[in-house]
């Protein structure tokens, strides 16, 4: 066996160095690549676009439904009148307002649905998959809520997201 010195490693220094400043390199990715995820995260972002109009239209359902509810105690003999109460459902926008929820949500749904067969091969894609998860789950129009009156499934979920995030944006978002 060959006996290593100070002397010897001196005289290596000079080779050592670039080869474990090539090992390092050849170890990160390539940042010209293409992103593992990428059609994950192309995906990703055609469900937030669609997901922030369903908050809205959500909204606007939750607002539509007040006022049918305001409307409906201003009169309450129409309650059991069919073609009254379809009436005030339109004049309220109670009708347009569900129709423009439930598109909304198929329009998550068609970008979420194509996630299914897509591995996540990042934290980035996790992230993605996580705010679909959310989503279906209920839990989208929770997290603005204040921590103490989130559910325990709200809080647990927001945890583990600000946990993958903090890990995607410590290794860059490309390494599971």
């Amino acid at each position: 066996m060959a006996e290593l010195s100070r002397r010897k490693l001196l005289a290596a220094a000079p080779l050592i160095t670039p080869l474990a400043v090539g090992m390092v390199a050849a170890s990160l990715p390539d940042p010209s690549a293409p992103h593992p995820d990428a059609h994950l995260l192309q995906l990703g972002a055609g469900f937030d676009a669609a997901l922030s109009y369903w908050v809205e239209a959500e909204d606007a359902l939750d607002a539509a439904h007040a006022l049918f509810h305001t409307t409906m105690l201003a009169r309450p003999a129409d309650a059991t009148n069919t073609e009254a109460l379809l009436r005030i459902r339109e004049e309220t926008g109670l009708t347009a307002a569900r129709e423009a929820a439930r598109a909304t949500a198929s329009a998550c749904d068609h970008f979420s649905d194509q996630m299914h067969d897509e591995p996540a091969q990042t934290l980035d894609g996790v992230l993605v998959k996580l705010r679909a998860i959310a989503f279906h789950l209920g839990q989208t129009r929770e997290m603005r809520y204040p921590w103490h009156e989130m559910s325990k499934d709200g809080r647990l979920y927001l945890s583990l997201t600000r946990d993958v995030e903090s890990m995607a944006a410590a290794t860059g978002g490309r390494n599971v």
